[in-house]
């Protein structure tokens, strides 16, 4: 990944669209398309491998915690191109009861999609 690239997980919050996310994102979701399975795990241990911190990359692409890391996907199989690390996982989510706002946005889909 180009150095300009990466200055986007120091300059850019988290819950903005970073660089070096959707590069590895779309690059995991090639390889597995092309049945690269190996491939893309491999992609996802060196996401996992940079430093919220400062960037840099852990020696020997090691898996950072996810406090450590600045991309903390669980799996090469999760890999949003924006992590939201207080978000917890769920099977299904209730929309309405989570974000009470969902309501007013499905009552008004018709003049917000026009």
């Amino acid at each position: 990944i180009l150095v300009d690239c990466l200055a986007d997980l120091l300059k850019l919050d988290e819950l903005q669209t970073r660089c070096p996310q959707r590069m590895y994102k779309i690059a995991i979701q090639k390889l597995y398309a092309m049945g690269d399975r190996l491939g893309a795990e491999k992609l996802w241990r060196q996401a996992r491998s940079l430093r919220r911190s400062d960037g840099s990359r852990a020696a020997g692409h090691k898996v950072l915690t996810d406090a450590e890391a600045a991309i903390p996907w669980p799996s090469a199989m999760e890999t949003p191109t924006i992590w939201v690390r207080s978000l917890h996982g769920e099977p299904f989510w209730d929309c309405h009861k989570a974000w009470p706002f969902v309501r007013a946005l499905e009552a008004h889909a018709g003049r917000i999609l026009l």
